[in-house]
């Protein structure tokens, strides 16, 4: 079935993203716009064999921006990045089936079309993320635990106070009553410290914003 993915990727998905302005590195397909790096990533699974291929569609949205706020070196290999935000395709087109399949069973003109729209939908998604400033809104609606340390130090740096308020009490309730929470809190506050600053993660979960 090896074959029938590699030719998937070269007469569906390469010609797609190629004309959406994208440009690929092994099984990374890679945009950047300004200081946004958007990626799709197709992850094989482990458990291939010779008649069944399964893989997924891995979306991810970097900002070099955020790298540079950071004093982070901007990286933008596509397979080196730490995406700040990244979500399964199926999560972002809010689809219940996770991973596309291949046998010899398989409609391969069906399957180019479901990729195809599915895509589709991603590019959409990704153009509604013009700015840093949607990443790092749309982070905070959705990242939860991924990446929250480098998005609470950035909220801290930029002075994004009411944002960084936000972010950590949804933490908090999200996973407050979890044994780990000693463990997120006191590396968030450790971020506090390192720029010699008094704040503290329970003043931003006692203490109401506005």
């Amino acid at each position: 079935m090896k074959e029938l993915f590699d030719s998937i990727i070269k007469n569906t998905v390469k010609p797609l993203l190629s004309d959406n302005r994208f440009r690929k590195k092994a099984l990374y397909f890679y945009c950047q716009k300004d200081d946004l790096i958007f990626i799709i990533h197709f992850q094989k699974s482990q458990y291939n064999h010779t008649a069944h291929t399964r893989f997924y569609i891995n979306c991810g949205i970097h900002s070099l921006a955020i790298d540079k706020t950071l004093s982070k070196a901007g990286q933008t290999e596509p397979d080196k990045i730490i995406y700040c935000y990244s979500k399964r395709i199926s999560e972002i087109i809010n689809s219940t089936t996770d991973g596309y399949d291949i046998t010899e069973d398989t409609d391969l003109n069906a399957l180019s079309n479901k990729l195809t729209n599915d895509l589709n939908s991603a590019l959409q998604f990704f153009d509604t993320v013009a700015t840093t400033d949607a990443l790092v809104n749309l982070m905070i609606q959705e990242n939860g635990l991924y990446n929250h340390e480098e998005l609470v130090e950035y909220l801290f740096v930029t002075n994004n106070e009411k944002e960084l308020h936000q972010y950590v009490n949804a933490l908090y309730t999200r996973f407050g009553s979890e044994n780990r929470w000693a463990i997120f809190e006191k590396k968030m506050n450790d971020i506090f410290i390192k720029y010699n600053s008094r704040q503290t993660v329970s003043e931003l979960i006692n203490n109401c914003y506005g």
